[in-house]
């Protein structure tokens, strides 16, 4: 209620009942509902995104000034074939080292935060169900805040890397010189020799300022060992010893084992060869075709499935995997 001592209000009242008076009954009704509404929507996204800047301003791990003076090894970014006796010594100082990539660290809020997006993605009942985030997006909410970013550029930078963007902020890419390693990460580039393949690789683990650690896992590629794929066709036949209901079911001749749909089913958590699937009306490849035999009956009957199908036989590190192709014959 409005009282005389209040006459500005009795003049604002005054003022709104006379507007209402000359608009429809529907247009009063539908502005007296409508507009608390949307102000509470404005406020509710207004208070999102200031949550959200808090969060990005919480994100920040680098909270000491980068002393050179104090630093931290980090452990584990030797190559293990960076050892002594495949040692010939110290690469030249002007031996180009490009796009060498170092590893950013996330909070365990944000990864907490990522791992519980990842799973909504995939459920159905979830807003989140197959909302995907953009590189950009990403880096926001789960990689190091801005501040930490400007520092750790500003750190590289500082000892002569050229440093390249980075949109998801998982790596940061910088190129420079086997010196300018040394000076920044206290290791030296050295030259191996392995099985008559030259090498460059970081003879020691590299250490950075203390100050950079919460926001830096460590260095990849400070070697050129590449991977190699750890897999091998097989070029001849071989006999399969089948067992029901035992793991493993299918054992070759040479000792391999063999990994069934149902194996897959088990490894990926994926319900799909317990819902009906056997191979009668296939959609879409696991693999591309490549060297095939035939998927005899006893297999099909141990894996229930029903149509010809073709494997390819993989024989990786220690046992063989037979890889399902959804093609019928």
């Amino acid at each position: 209620m409005f009282s005389r001592a209040s006459g500005r209000g009795v003049d604002v009242m005054t003022a709104l009942l006379c507007l209402f008076s000359k608009l429809p009954l529907t247009l009063v009704l539908f502005s007296i509902f409508t507009v608390p509404v949307l102000a509470q929507q404005i406020a509710g996204q207004q208070s999102v995104a200031q949550r959200e800047q808090l969060l990005t301003e919480s994100q920040s791990l680098i909270t000491e000034p980068i002393s050179e003076s104090k630093l931290t090894v980090l452990r584990g970014n030797t190559h293990r074939l960076a050892r002594p006796e495949f040692d010939l010594g110290t690469a030249p100082a002007t031996l180009p080292m490009q796009r060498m990539l170092l590893v950013l660290k996330r909070s365990a809020e944000q990864e907490a935060a990522l791992r519980k997006l990842l799973d909504d993605q995939q459920d159905k009942a979830s807003p989140s169900y197959h909302k995907w985030v953009t590189p950009e997006e990403f880096g926001r909410r789960f990689g190091p805040s801005d501040s930490d970013m400007q520092a750790i550029t500003a750190w590289l930078q500082s000892h002569g890397f050229h440093v390249a963007t980075s949109k998801g902020r998982t790596v940061l890419e910088f190129s420079g010189s086997a010196s300018q390693v040394r000076e920044a990460f206290h290791t030296a580039i050295h030259k191996y020799v392995v099985n008559e393949e030259q090498h460059w690789a970081n003879a020691n683990d590299p250490q950075i300022p203390a100050a950079l650690t919460p926001a830096v896992a460590g260095v990849l590629t400070l070697h050129n060992f590449l991977k190699k794929p750890q897999i091998r066709m097989s070029k001849e036949p071989r006999a399969a010893k089948m067992q029901a209901g035992k793991s493993p079911e299918v054992t070759f001749s040479d000792g391999t084992h063999a990994l069934g749909p149902q194996d897959y089913a088990t490894i990926y958590h994926s319900p799909a060869f317990n819902g009906g699937v056997n191979g009668k009306k296939p959609k879409r490849p696991w693999i591309q075709p490549g060297p095939t035999a035939l998927l005899t009956a006893p297999l099909r009957t141990l894996w229930s499935l029903q149509a010809p199908i073709r494997l390819t036989e993989l024989t990786c590190l220690r046992f063989t995997s037979l890889k399902i192709i959804s093609q019928t014959l």
